[in-house]
């Protein structure tokens, strides 16, 4: 929804594990942290914004991440 979105790791429901990532998406998944909006963790990573928002995405359907709530 917005680049201003914060998110942080929530493994309690996820339904895969963090073992389970290729290097790329544990790369995403480190940086996020509960306090990073995307944009910030789109700056953390070295890789272009479509590409980390990808991974996001696809972190968000696994449930590894979720959106902190306002």
């Amino acid at each position: 929804p917005s680049d201003r979105l914060v998110l942080a790791r929530d493994v309690n429901f996820a339904a895969l594990s963090p073992e389970e990532l290729d290097a790329d998406e544990q790369r995403v998944f480190d940086a996020v942290n509960g306090r990073r909006s995307v944009r910030e963790v789109v700056g953390e990573v070295v890789m272009s914004t479509f590409e980390t928002c990808k991974i996001l995405y696809r972190l968000m359907r696994a449930r590894l991440v979720a959106p902190v709530a306002a």
